[in-house]
């Protein structure tokens, strides 16, 4: 088994590792949105472990202001639990800020590989889902006011919250993602920040969202929601379990449609989770 770096051309390639891991060699393609994988190679470090000149797993770090997101981690089904994780994951951590995260996926394998790299469990990543016209929505005190990815505001709001500078992903969020950045305002001041995202051709996304007083958390999530309901049939939202606004999405109508875990090497959780909602698990 060999490492080497990713390049732009192998985009096919790491979404070929993707769907074996996640599906099977044998299930079709879904429809999946290839545009992150490239700018995450543009963006931060893509290793690819070939055997025999075929490859068998990959994993991506992205490091913005000292602080590491293992973006990714994937190896195919008929090689897993064989060191190729092990290999790709001591290698990119070696080359790691000192603080580092996850989005893990709640295989029990992938749990335990991350523990021992010195990762430690800290809360639920939940992800919410539901048709716009099915939700029973709350009314919310904030209201949404659209601003322009230039904003040197938003961007410095953003990089408070998000616990880093990373307004280079911010040419994602507003290309592939079509992403929309607004702020969330109530008595005439403003209260927190956000954007909402196109997922996929019938979903968008919210996220991020942040806030700086907690009890403003639930109103601009609420008002995000309200939002995005007029852009797209069906919205979608990410969410830290600690989050106060978990509990209104769900008695409004959403549902739990995935879980992973978020894991930080202790002392490094880049966010407040009764604050912030991440725009993905890729970018958080």
């Amino acid at each position: 088994m060999t490492l080497r770096l990713a390049t732009a051309a192998d985009v096919a390639t790491l979404i070929d590792v993707w769907v074996d891991s996640a599906f099977g060699p044998e299930a079709p393609a879904p429809d999946i949105e290839t545009a992150y994988l490239a700018h995450e190679i543009a963006t931060g470090t893509v290793l690819i472990a070939e055997d025999a000149g075929r490859a068998i797993g990959f994993g991506a770090l992205i490091t913005h202001s000292g602080i590491s997101n293992l973006a990714e981690l994937f190896v195919r089904r008929s090689v897993q639990s064989k060191g190729a994780g092990t290999a790709l994951l001591s290698n990119l951590f070696a080359n790691a800020a000192p603080r580092l995260f996850t989005v893990a996926a709640h295989d029990p394998r992938a749990l335990a590989l991350y523990v021992r790299h010195g990762l430690v469990l800290r809360w639920p990543h939940l992800y919410l889902e539901a048709p716009g016209a099915d939700l029973d929505m709350p009314s919310s005190r904030a209201v949404v006011a659209p601003t322009s990815w230039d904003d040197g505001g938003w961007i410095a709001w953003d990089a408070r919250l998000a616990g880093r500078d990373r307004s280079v992903d911010h040419t994602y969020f507003r290309g592939p993602r079509e992403g929309v950045p607004v702020w969330f305002q109530a008595g005439g001041r403003t209260i927190g920040y956000g954007a909402l995202q196109r997922r996929a051709t019938d979903v968008v996304a919210i996220g991020p969202v942040g806030v700086d007083d907690p009890a403003c958390a639930v109103p601009c999530v609420l008002a995000a929601v309200h939002a995005a309901r007029a852009m797209r049939p069906v919205v979608h939202i990410q969410i830290p379990g600690p989050h106060p606004a978990l509990a209104p999405l769900l008695k409004a109508g959403f549902r739990i449609v995935d879980q992973d875990t978020f894991m930080a090497n202790p002392g490094s959780d880049p966010i407040d989770p009764t604050r912030y909602v991440p725009s993905s698990s890729e970018f958080f």
